[in-house]
């Protein structure tokens, strides 16, 4: 329950993101919002794996890496200010 609550802020952050980043980097922004619902995804597929216990090593890392790239996208989307 706490990880959709995050989910929440993360989107309304990337919302207030995406007003900013719109006209500048449309395609950048477009790949951003791709990326981070693939994110939301992967982790609750993540989630039920583990409920499971058949996550596997590979999993926990493409998440890691899908998240640091999504926080990547977003930090060069905000010119390195995480906040606006």
């Amino acid at each position: 329950m706490i990880a959709r609550v995050c989910y929440l802020v993360a989107i309304i952050s990337g919302i207030f993101l995406l007003e900013f980043t719109w006209q500048r980097a449309l395609f950048l922004t477009i790949i951003k919002v791709l990326a981070a619902f693939g994110l939301l995804g992967l982790i609750e597929v993540a989630f039920a794996r583990k409920l499971r216990g058949t996550l596997s090593g590979t999993m926990r890392w493409l998440t890691f890496g899908m998240c640091v790239l999504v926080g990547i996208i977003g930090l060069i989307l905000a010119h390195g200010h995480p906040f606006i």
